[in-house]
């Protein structure tokens, strides 16, 4: 073990212990047992299929995995004993432990299982980058390559466990890049996930190169200079980062990345990456992770994701460069470290993250996307409440056919097949008229095909972006729509954002008891509304009522009571209030209503049904619950059509109102002399 990793001994102990306590589950003890077994010249393969022997769920799991990799050999009713001794003890130990690691990945992370899938994917990704290049550069063994790239982040499960709600911050972080997560979780948790990973390989009993090469990937070149008999771990870690970097590529991150992956110099000369026919490589990874996908419930990116990132990687080499021919030419100049941040990407994968409105999202990115991909027409649809429909939300680029209007919604029902496929595999797709919906949509829109890229994130499918070059424009092609889906990611997560910013802002503006709009909501939204009423000359009213002898309810019957009455009367009021009215409390037991539009009478009879609702159910409650005390409300109602100076005026005279409402005996409306009284 080297210096760096005896430093965070006791660290990982400490982080396994909050994660874990003292009893870690048994498939940890029979992962050790099984690494062991795998190296052992005397253990038949009967040995390494007793270590399932108790339990019974796993082994179930374990013989559904192996049965995938030989359906022609192996039978169902092949216990696991007899599957192991017909695949022979390296290829069972092999598929074994690779079960025992997602497990322990996956199923170790309480309620995270989709963030589980996550980290799995992308240990699987880099494992067979790893055995790949192992076998195309005769660096390493292909078989500990594999492992090294399954244990390479196995870390993060207790690290994430044992950090609880703080692992949120370690996300955050990631999405400015990757490589600071490191110094964020020793920061948060005492140890990084990679020497975390190494000290749980060597726990297991992992040979020691294989222990080392997880902890130093990102190190390469500091190891390098001083390599000496340790060359073969060298070689480990140059194949285990450039794997890394690969499944980054494939767009098989284990989080958001916001900056590209980097690679270390000693890679370039080890690795030689120029020789190794780089998009064959890609294609078998690719082509194996569609293999597996097929078994692990894991997302694969779609067509044409990772020329995107090849692209976005020589765009970041040319800046680099020109940054240090630049400072080349200045001597004495030394960059920063921001000198080498990575280059804004194309417009229009900022343009969704500008806002977190809604409108505008769409709005920017639809401009965005014709503009940098030249499209003759880009739309954007978001999915309806009812998750039934596509309605048209922005759009850009000329509409040449009036026909278009009938695409403001699109059903998803009979014939929908291609959208409901983008949306449901998140990949793009081609529409060229296969049914009669598909005609009717490229005949209202004038064009030849229809490009379609579903807007989704991790977490929700947010509707589809359509474009088009017309009848008589270029054809799209696939690396466009391919690359058109980064962008509808990076839509997807800001739709998200925005969504959570919606909540988080109705939820500092509501009343956390009634649910009705607060007291600071209430006064923002009665300035808006006046100000609107004054420049158009319009009607404004307010209505202004209190619960009648309310600090009775709770002396007579406790607070709790109270709370329920100002519950009830508030649901009287989201019952009885009309679209263009806004309720609010606003503060103890006094409600406020804002009426656009509203003239005094019309105001005047809105109250009036306010007070009665409440009376009646006053009454009923009078009989059983709250004998001897009924439930009333006094109101004062203000109205004005630009003649009043400000809001504060308008409030005032519907306080007045409400105060001559009382004082004339409650339970009854009043305003400019005028009031209503219970019959």
């Amino acid at each position: 073990m080297n210096a760096s990793f005896d430093k965070t001994e006791n660290a990982a102990r400490q982080t396994l212990q909050n994660a874990y306590g003292d009893a870690e589950p048994l498939y940890k003890a029979q992962l050790s047992a099984l690494n062991k077994l795998s190296r052992s010249p005397d253990a038949k393969a009967a040995d390494c299929a007793a270590q399932f022997a108790n339990t019974a769920t796993l082994g179930e799991r374990l013989q559904a995995r192996l049965l995938y990799d030989w359906p022609a050999s192996l039978k169902p009713e092949n216990g696991i004993p007899q599957i192991a001794d017909a695949l022979g003890r390296t290829q069972f130990t092999r598929l074994a432990i690779e079960a025992l690691l997602y497990e322990i990945t996956v199923n170790d992370i309480p309620g995270g299982f989709h963030q589980g899938l996550k980290h799995w994917r992308h240990a699987l990704a880099t494992a067979v980058a790893a055995q790949t290049l192992a076998e195309r550069t005769g660096l390493a063994d292909p078989r500990e390559a594999w492992m090294s790239g399954l244990l390479h982040d196995i870390g993060k499960t207790p690290l994430y466990i044992g950090l609880g709600a703080d692992a949120v911050m370690i996300e955050q972080i990631a999405q400015a890049t990757p490589w600071e997560v490191d110094e964020a979780e020793r920061l948060l948790g005492g140890v990084s996930h990679g020497a975390l990973s190494a000290f749980m390989a060597d726990q297991w009993g992992f040979p020691a190169h294989v222990v080392d090469a997880i902890a130093d990937r990102h190190e390469l070149d500091d190891k390098e200079e001083d390599a000496g008999p340790d060359e073969p771990t060298l070689r480990l870690t140059a194949v285990l980062q450039l794997s890394d970097y690969l499944a980054w590529i494939l767009g098989m991150g284990s989080v958001p990345e916001r900056r590209h992956p980097t690679l270390s110099e000693a890679v370039t000369r080890l690795m030689q990456p120029e020789r190794l026919a780089t998009s064959g490589l890609l294609q078998r990874i690719h082509g194996e992770m569609t293999r597996l996908a097929g078994f692990y419930p894991i997302d694969l990116p779609g067509p044409g994701y990772w020329r995107e990132n090849l692209l976005k990687a020589n765009i970041q080499l040319g800046r680099v460069n020109a940054q240090l021919k630049h400072a080349a030419q200045h001597k004495g100049h030394t960059p920063s470290a921001d000198t080498f941040a990575n280059p804004a990407p194309r417009a229009s994968l900022l343009a969704p993250h500008r806002s977190l409105d809604f409108r505008e999202i769409f709005r920017s990115t639809a401009k965005a996307v014709r503009k940098d991909f030249q499209f003759g027409r880009v739309l954007l649809y978001r999915i309806a409440s009812d998750r039934k429909t596509l309605k048209l939300f922005a759009q850009d680029g000329p509409q040449e056919h009036a026909n278009e209007q009938q695409l403001a919604s699109i059903p998803l029902e009979e014939g929908a097949e291609s959208l409901l496929t983008a949306i449901r595999r998140r990949r793009p797709w081609l529409i060229q008229g296969a049914n009669a919906l598909e005609r009717r949509m490229l005949d209202a829109l004038g064009a030849r095909e229809l490009g379609v890229s579903p807007i989704h994130s991790d977490r929700s499918a947010h509707g589809v972006m359509l474009c088009h070059n017309g009848k008589r424009g270029r054809p799209l092609e696939a690396l466009e729509l391919g690359a058109l889906g980064a962008v509808c990611r990076e839509m997807g997560a800001a739709l998200d954002h925005a969504r959570q910013y919606a909540r988080m802002r109705q939820s500092a503006e509501r009343d956390a008891l009634t649910g009705l709009n607060n007291r600071g909501y209430m006064d923002k939204r009665l300035a808006q509304e006046f100000a609107y009423a004054r420049k158009q000359n319009a009607p404004l009213a307010l209505v202004m009522m209190d619960i009648d002898h309310f600090k009775k309810f709770n002396d007579d019957f406790g607070h709790q009571e109270g709370d329920h009455v100002l519950k009830m009367v508030a649901g009287t009021l989201g019952a009885l209030t009309r679209t263009d009215g806004v309720a609010g409390r606003f503060g103890g037991e006094e409600f406020m209503v804002i009426l656009r539009g509203a003239q005094m009478a019309d105001a005047m009879q809105y109250a009036e049904r306010i007070r009665s609702g409440v009376a009646s159910m006053g009454r009923a409650l009078g009989k059983r619950r709250y004998q001897g005390r009924p439930l009333t409300i006094s109101v004062g109602v203000s109205a004005c059509q630009g003649e009043l100076p400000d809001a504060e005026h308008l409030v005032k005279q519907a306080d007045q109102a409400l105060y001559l409402a009382k004082s004339r005996g409650r339970n009854r409306v009043a305003g400019d002399d005028k009031e209503r009284t219970a019959a």
